[in-house]
């Protein structure tokens, strides 16, 4: 998912990039976040905005969670769990109220895409309808991923609460 790499929990002051990288749209990566690509070509509908950048804000605050730095809040210090820890930005949705949705086609480049950069941990922040895996290319294309050895950890009741919110490909 997309990230904003000018939030301060995304500072990449004291870090270097590991070898090979960075990748992707360069201008949107910095020592921190060291691959930045969009999907847009495989959106639903044609936009303007074709950059990498973080429109609706979900993927910055999930990738906080994950691996943001320190930084003072209103009211504690707060960081991310592994704040050392090198981002991805994959971004597989567009604008709001044009993008709000994605397709399996951007979701399955960007799982092969992060597979092909050396990836460790792909995040899917996502849902859609329940399909079966057998019928699901995003279940398909995260069996590969963890079969080259990627941890792949996808969200199960994003579209919760309540009775049958476990979605694909979170049913994976």
């Amino acid at each position: 998912s997309e990230i904003n790499r000018n939030h301060p929990m995304f500072s990449d002051s004291g870090l270097t990039q590991p070898e090979g990288f960075p990748k992707g749209n360069l201008q949107y990566t910095n020592n921190k976040i060291i691959v930045a690509r969009s999907y847009q070509d495989l959106f639903p509908n044609p936009q303007s905005n074709r950059t990498p950048e973080d429109e609706m804000g979900h993927g910055s605050r999930v990738a906080a969670v994950a691996a943001g730095r320190r930084v003072q809040a209103p009211l504690a210090e707060i960081q991310g769990i592994a704040p050392v820890a090198f981002l991805g930005n994959y971004k597989v949705f567009g604008s709001p109220g044009l993008n709000s949705v994605t397709t399996s086609a951007a979701i399955v480049a960007a799982l092969n895409d992060a597979v092909e950069d050396g990836i460790d941990v792909i995040n899917l922040s996502l849902g859609g309808e329940a399909v079966d895996p057998a019928n699901d290319p995003e279940q398909q294309a995260i069996a590969l991923a963890v079969q080259a050895g990627v941890v792949v950890v996808a969200a199960a009741g994003n579209s919760g609460p309540g009775p049958a919110s476990i979605k694909s490909p979170g049913t994976s």
